[in-house]
Protein backbone atom coordinates (compact mmCIF):
# COMPACT_ATOMS: atom_id res chain seq x y z
CA UNK A 1 0.00 0.00 0.00
CA UNK A 2 1.37 2.99 -0.99
CA UNK A 3 0.94 6.31 1.34
CA UNK A 4 -0.81 9.54 0.43
CA UNK A 5 3.01 10.93 -1.74
CA UNK A 6 2.59 7.13 -3.66
CA UNK A 7 6.22 6.00 -1.55
CA UNK A 8 5.80 2.60 -1.29
CA UNK A 9 6.91 1.20 2.67
CA UNK A 10 10.73 -0.05 2.76
CA UNK A 11 11.75 -2.23 5.30
CA UNK A 12 15.28 -3.16 5.81
CA UNK A 13 16.96 -1.26 8.37
CA UNK A 14 21.20 -0.89 7.57
CA UNK A 15 22.98 -3.03 9.79
CA UNK A 16 25.10 -1.54 12.52
CA UNK A 17 28.80 -2.62 12.77
CA UNK A 18 27.61 -5.03 15.87
CA UNK A 19 26.16 -6.96 13.65
CA UNK A 20 28.75 -7.62 11.05
CA UNK A 21 31.58 -10.24 10.91
CA UNK A 22 34.26 -9.07 9.27
CA UNK A 23 35.76 -12.15 8.74
CA UNK A 24 32.84 -13.78 6.41
CA UNK A 25 34.29 -12.09 3.12
CA UNK A 26 32.60 -13.35 -0.17
CA UNK A 27 36.36 -13.24 -1.25
CA UNK A 28 37.20 -16.02 1.23
CA UNK A 29 33.65 -17.91 -0.13
CA UNK A 30 35.21 -17.68 -3.88
CA UNK A 31 38.63 -18.71 -3.03
CA UNK A 32 41.75 -17.34 -3.35
CA UNK A 33 43.11 -15.29 -6.39
CA UNK A 34 44.94 -17.77 -7.76
CA UNK A 35 41.24 -19.99 -7.88
CA UNK A 36 39.09 -17.01 -9.23
CA UNK A 37 38.98 -16.88 -13.00
CA UNK A 38 37.54 -13.50 -15.11
CA UNK A 39 33.59 -13.80 -15.05
CA UNK A 40 31.63 -14.38 -18.17
CA UNK A 41 30.23 -11.16 -19.92
CA UNK A 42 26.64 -11.58 -18.43
CA UNK A 43 25.19 -14.30 -16.55
CA UNK A 44 21.56 -15.15 -14.93
CA UNK A 45 20.82 -16.89 -12.69
CA UNK A 46 16.69 -16.34 -13.35
CA UNK A 47 15.85 -19.75 -14.45
CA UNK A 48 16.67 -20.93 -10.91
CA UNK A 49 14.56 -17.86 -9.00
CA UNK A 50 11.15 -18.48 -7.05
CA UNK A 51 7.93 -16.47 -8.95
CA UNK A 52 7.82 -13.42 -8.22
CA UNK A 53 5.51 -12.01 -5.29
CA UNK A 54 4.58 -9.04 -3.91
CA UNK A 55 5.29 -7.33 -0.28
CA UNK A 56 4.43 -3.94 -1.48
CA UNK A 57 1.82 -3.30 1.17
CA UNK A 58 4.40 -4.16 3.97
CA UNK A 59 7.52 -3.55 5.42
CA UNK A 60 8.53 -7.69 4.60
CA UNK A 61 11.28 -6.99 2.17
CA UNK A 62 14.48 -8.80 3.74
CA UNK A 63 12.03 -11.42 4.51
CA UNK A 64 11.45 -12.01 0.57
CA UNK A 65 15.31 -11.45 -0.26
CA UNK A 66 16.07 -14.04 2.89
CA UNK A 67 14.45 -16.42 1.20
CA UNK A 68 15.11 -15.70 -2.62
CA UNK A 69 18.76 -15.83 -2.15
CA UNK A 70 19.18 -19.63 -0.40
CA UNK A 71 16.33 -20.63 -2.72
CA UNK A 72 18.03 -19.45 -5.77
CA UNK A 73 21.98 -20.83 -4.41
CA UNK A 74 20.03 -24.66 -3.60
CA UNK A 75 18.28 -24.98 -6.58
CA UNK A 76 21.48 -23.92 -8.33
CA UNK A 77 23.06 -26.86 -6.82
CA UNK A 78 20.55 -29.28 -8.08
CA UNK A 79 19.05 -29.53 -4.61
CA UNK A 80 14.84 -29.50 -5.19
CA UNK A 81 13.28 -27.53 -2.70
CA UNK A 82 9.49 -26.21 -2.47
CA UNK A 83 9.27 -22.30 -2.06
CA UNK A 84 10.42 -20.74 1.16
CA UNK A 85 8.11 -18.53 3.56
CA UNK A 86 9.30 -15.22 3.73
CA UNK A 87 7.09 -14.34 6.24
CA UNK A 88 7.72 -17.27 8.37
CA UNK A 89 11.44 -15.67 8.04
CA UNK A 90 10.49 -12.33 8.83
CA UNK A 91 8.79 -13.15 12.09
CA UNK A 92 11.32 -14.76 13.41
CA UNK A 93 13.87 -12.36 12.39
CA UNK A 94 11.42 -9.88 14.78
CA UNK A 95 11.08 -12.36 17.04
CA UNK A 96 14.87 -12.32 17.73
CA UNK A 97 14.85 -8.40 17.82
CA UNK A 98 12.01 -8.10 20.50
CA UNK A 99 12.25 -11.17 22.16
CA UNK A 100 8.66 -11.49 24.37
CA UNK A 101 7.55 -8.00 23.32
CA UNK A 102 4.86 -7.76 20.41
CA UNK A 103 5.76 -7.50 16.87
CA UNK A 104 5.05 -5.20 14.05
CA UNK A 105 5.76 -4.51 10.79
CA UNK A 106 8.35 -2.04 10.58
CA UNK A 107 10.93 -4.19 8.99
CA UNK A 108 13.93 -5.57 10.71
CA UNK A 109 18.00 -6.01 9.88
CA UNK A 110 19.51 -8.14 7.20
CA UNK A 111 21.69 -9.77 10.21
CA UNK A 112 18.69 -10.89 12.21
CA UNK A 113 17.15 -12.45 9.03
CA UNK A 114 20.82 -14.67 8.90
CA UNK A 115 20.50 -15.32 12.40
CA UNK A 116 17.03 -16.67 12.10
CA UNK A 117 17.85 -18.82 9.16
CA UNK A 118 20.61 -20.54 10.90
CA UNK A 119 18.46 -20.84 14.49
CA UNK A 120 15.28 -22.03 13.38
CA UNK A 121 15.95 -22.40 9.47
CA UNK A 122 13.66 -21.93 6.40
CA UNK A 123 9.87 -23.12 6.38
CA UNK A 124 8.41 -24.32 3.33
CA UNK A 125 6.03 -21.37 2.03
CA UNK A 126 2.62 -24.17 2.14
CA UNK A 127 3.34 -24.21 5.90
CA UNK A 128 2.95 -20.56 6.24
CA UNK A 129 1.65 -18.46 3.29
CA UNK A 130 2.21 -14.94 3.08
CA UNK A 131 -0.63 -12.83 3.76
CA UNK A 132 -0.58 -9.14 4.76
CA UNK A 133 -3.56 -9.79 7.77
CA UNK A 134 -1.13 -12.48 8.85
CA UNK A 135 2.15 -10.09 9.04
CA UNK A 136 2.21 -9.68 12.70
CA UNK A 137 1.40 -12.88 13.77
CA UNK A 138 3.47 -15.28 15.75
CA UNK A 139 4.27 -18.62 13.98
CA UNK A 140 3.11 -21.84 16.09
CA UNK A 141 5.91 -23.52 17.83
CA UNK A 142 4.92 -27.05 16.08
CA UNK A 143 5.40 -25.47 12.81
CA UNK A 144 8.90 -24.93 13.32
CA UNK A 145 9.60 -28.75 13.42
CA UNK A 146 8.77 -28.07 9.57
CA UNK A 147 12.18 -26.10 8.78
CA UNK A 148 14.42 -28.03 6.99
CA UNK A 149 14.83 -28.78 3.50
CA UNK A 150 18.06 -26.80 3.20
CA UNK A 151 19.73 -25.20 6.11
CA UNK A 152 21.75 -21.83 6.24
CA UNK A 153 25.74 -22.91 6.72
CA UNK A 154 26.87 -19.49 6.42
CA UNK A 155 26.75 -16.14 5.31
CA UNK A 156 29.21 -13.70 3.48
CA UNK A 157 29.54 -10.04 2.97
CA UNK A 158 31.46 -7.75 0.18
CA UNK A 159 33.11 -4.99 1.76
CA UNK A 160 34.70 -3.69 -1.05
CA UNK A 161 33.98 -1.00 -3.03
CA UNK A 162 34.37 0.44 -6.66
CA UNK A 163 35.25 -2.22 -9.59
CA UNK A 164 36.63 -4.59 -7.11
CA UNK A 165 32.58 -4.75 -5.88
CA UNK A 166 31.42 -5.23 -9.24
CA UNK A 167 33.83 -7.95 -9.46
CA UNK A 168 33.40 -9.78 -6.97
CA UNK A 169 29.66 -9.63 -7.15
CA UNK A 170 29.53 -10.70 -10.86
CA UNK A 171 32.17 -14.26 -9.79
CA UNK A 172 29.86 -14.75 -6.80
CA UNK A 173 26.94 -15.07 -9.38
CA UNK A 174 28.29 -16.85 -12.06
CA UNK A 175 29.60 -19.40 -9.01
CA UNK A 176 25.36 -19.91 -8.24
CA UNK A 177 25.48 -17.40 -5.95
CA UNK A 178 22.23 -14.85 -5.20
CA UNK A 179 23.26 -11.98 -3.39
CA UNK A 180 20.86 -9.83 -1.19
CA UNK A 181 21.78 -6.28 -1.17
CA UNK A 182 20.06 -2.78 0.41
CA UNK A 183 19.06 -0.01 -2.06
CA UNK A 184 18.09 3.61 -0.87
CA UNK A 185 14.46 3.68 -1.79
CA UNK A 186 14.51 6.94 -3.94
CA UNK A 187 11.90 7.69 -6.54
CA UNK A 188 13.66 6.35 -9.06
CA UNK A 189 13.37 2.75 -7.36
CA UNK A 190 10.01 3.16 -6.35
CA UNK A 191 8.51 4.19 -9.87
CA UNK A 192 10.59 2.49 -12.00
CA UNK A 193 9.27 1.22 -15.35
CA UNK A 194 11.93 -0.38 -17.52
CA UNK A 195 15.29 0.82 -18.51
CA UNK A 196 18.78 0.90 -16.15
CA UNK A 197 18.27 2.36 -12.66
CA UNK A 198 21.19 5.45 -12.09
CA UNK A 199 21.95 6.61 -8.70
CA UNK A 200 19.77 7.62 -6.25
CA UNK A 201 18.15 11.09 -6.30
CA UNK A 202 16.60 13.43 -4.63
CA UNK A 203 14.35 12.57 -1.26
CA UNK A 204 14.48 9.03 -0.26
CA UNK A 205 11.94 7.13 2.23
CA UNK A 206 14.14 4.68 3.80
CA UNK A 207 15.97 1.47 2.60
CA UNK A 208 14.76 -1.62 0.52
CA UNK A 209 16.35 -5.23 0.17
CA UNK A 210 16.15 -6.95 -2.75
CA UNK A 211 17.69 -9.88 -4.93
CA UNK A 212 21.18 -9.19 -7.29
CA UNK A 213 20.81 -12.46 -9.62
CA UNK A 214 22.33 -12.04 -12.94
CA UNK A 215 24.42 -8.82 -14.71
CA UNK A 216 25.49 -7.99 -17.81
CA UNK A 217 27.88 -5.19 -19.43
CA UNK A 218 27.32 -2.24 -17.02
CA UNK A 219 24.70 -3.65 -15.27
CA UNK A 220 23.09 -6.26 -12.55
CA UNK A 221 20.33 -7.71 -12.56
CA UNK A 222 17.45 -7.37 -9.66
CA UNK A 223 14.46 -9.42 -8.47
CA UNK A 224 12.06 -7.34 -6.13
CA UNK A 225 9.33 -8.51 -4.15
CA UNK A 226 7.10 -5.21 -5.29
CA UNK A 227 4.74 -7.95 -7.81
CA UNK A 228 4.95 -8.42 -11.84
CA UNK A 229 3.55 -5.10 -12.51
CA UNK A 230 6.74 -3.18 -10.94
CA UNK A 231 9.70 -3.13 -13.32
CA UNK A 232 9.97 -5.28 -15.81
CA UNK A 233 7.54 -8.48 -14.69
CA UNK A 234 9.06 -7.71 -11.04
CA UNK A 235 12.45 -7.14 -12.07
CA UNK A 236 14.91 -4.37 -13.29
CA UNK A 237 18.63 -3.59 -14.42
CA UNK A 238 20.51 -1.41 -11.72
CA UNK A 239 23.78 0.57 -13.16
CA UNK A 240 27.29 -0.17 -11.64
CA UNK A 241 27.18 3.32 -10.42
CA UNK A 242 23.97 2.47 -8.73
CA UNK A 243 25.80 -0.78 -6.89
CA UNK A 244 28.57 1.35 -5.76
CA UNK A 245 26.96 4.12 -4.51
CA UNK A 246 28.00 5.10 -0.93
CA UNK A 247 24.04 4.36 0.11
CA UNK A 248 24.17 1.03 -1.23
CA UNK A 249 24.85 -1.63 1.94
CA UNK A 250 24.66 -4.78 3.07
CA UNK A 251 25.61 -7.24 -0.15
CA UNK A 252 25.71 -10.66 0.84
CA UNK A 253 25.63 -14.10 0.17
CA UNK A 254 24.70 -17.72 2.12
CA UNK A 255 26.23 -21.05 1.89
CA UNK A 256 23.23 -23.85 1.96
CA UNK A 257 23.23 -27.77 2.23
CA UNK A 258 20.59 -29.99 2.08
CA UNK A 259 19.43 -32.08 5.24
Amino acid sequence: MRDVDGWRPSGALPDPQHHIDRSKAVGALLGGEDEWIDPLPEYSLKDFSPPVRDQSATNACCGFEGVTSPYVTARYRGIDIPELSPLALYTMARLLERQDEGISDTGTFPALIYKAQRDYGLLPEESWPFERRGINQRIPFGLLNRCGDIAVTGVWRIFSDGDERIAEMQRAIMRGYALGITLSLDRSLNDYSGGVLGEPKGETRGNHRVSVIGYRPGNFLIQNSWGKHWGEGGFAWVSHARIVHPTTLDITAVTVVET
